[in-house]
């Protein structure tokens, strides 16, 4: 007996637990379903005393409908965000983030005390006293589009003001003048519609004014003595610069999936991850998990 092209499609669904993406049919094999992904790395930590630069936000990667096998363990690792430092003391970009093989790179870490350079990261760290921005390395590894821009240099004399960390969206400013540099502006996720891996502000000595920090909770500098902001925890957002005082610390980063809600995402037991439903799929947001940390879906 001959089976409709209808009924064709139907023993297929049946075979192949065939998920809806955007409404639309799609046969990948066995089990085997798409996920959106967004990755963000730590952010890099601010430099401090005699107005150091301010770290860039952690590197950002988003891939669309990746196709994930059912019942594969993925490796998911968040990083944490990088400490902020004291004079000589500097360079302590963020931690890298991770989904299987691909992965977000850390912020740039930034320097104070003298004449330097923004450190090289996911997007670059801020220069401080006349230092050049650090430049942003993070790559586009297959599947994903990876997103991250240099740190701003300072300009110098005569208040030396530093420059902002770079973010996921824009370049760091340049410190001139009496004002520091502000942070680059974080990048929306497509998922959520919610802001990641902006860079810290930048720092001045007294008589100067503080960068702010880029939009998606980049950490602002301090003048002088006042403190210097954090990066926001799990938005990969850089470090503000200290003016007088320590540098602040950037923050961890974050992984989002979404994915149909017919399938459930089984986590090892280092994972910190909270899941919510809507629109016939599920978005889990991972805010820790370690460097042998999986995911499956089944």
């Amino acid at each position: 007996m001959s089976l409709s092209g209808q009924n064709i499609l139907g023993r297929l669904r049946s075979l192949t637990s065939v998920p809806r993406k955007y409404g639309v049919d799609v046969v990948l094999g066995q089990g085997n379903l798409l996920v959106d992904i967004m990755v963000a790395a730590g952010g890099g930590g601010g430099g401090g005393t005699n107005a150091g630069g301010a770290g860039g936000g952690g590197g950002m990667l988003e891939g669309s409908s990746f196709i994930v096998k059912y019942k594969k363990a993925y490796i998911v690792t968040v990083g944490a965000g990088g400490p902020g430092t004291s004079g000589a003391v500097g360079y302590e970009n963020g931690n890298n983030s991770k989904f299987d093989t691909a992965t977000a790179i850390g912020g740039g870490g930034a320097k104070g005390g003298g004449v330097n350079a923004g450190n090289a990261g996911g997007s670059g760290g801020g220069g401080s006293q006349g230092g050049a921005g650090g430049a942003y390395n993070q790559t586009s590894p297959t599947g994903f589009t990876g997103f991250g821009f240099n740190g701003g240099g300072s300009a110098g004399a005569p208040l030396y003001p530093s420059g902002g960390g770079g973010g996921a969206g824009g370049t760091g400013g340049t410190g001139s003048g009496s004002a520091a540099g502000a942070g680059g502006s974080g990048r929306t996720a497509a998922i959520n519609s919610i802001m990641y891996s902006g860079g810290g502000g930048g720092s001045a000595f007294a008589g100067g004014s503080a960068g702010a920090g880029g939009g998606s909770g980049g950490g602002a500098g301090g003048v002088d003595m006042a403190a210097a902001t954090a990066g926001s925890a799990n938005k990969g957002t850089g470090g503000g610069g200290g003016g007088q005082v320590t540098g602040a610390a950037g923050g961890s980063g974050a992984i989002l999936l979404k994915y149909p809600e017919s399938y459930t995402a089984n986590f090892s037991s280092g994972v910190t991850a909270t899941t919510a439903t809507s629109g016939g799929y599920k978005t889990t947001t991972i805010t820790a998990a370690g460097v042998s940390d999986t995911v499956s879906f089944t």
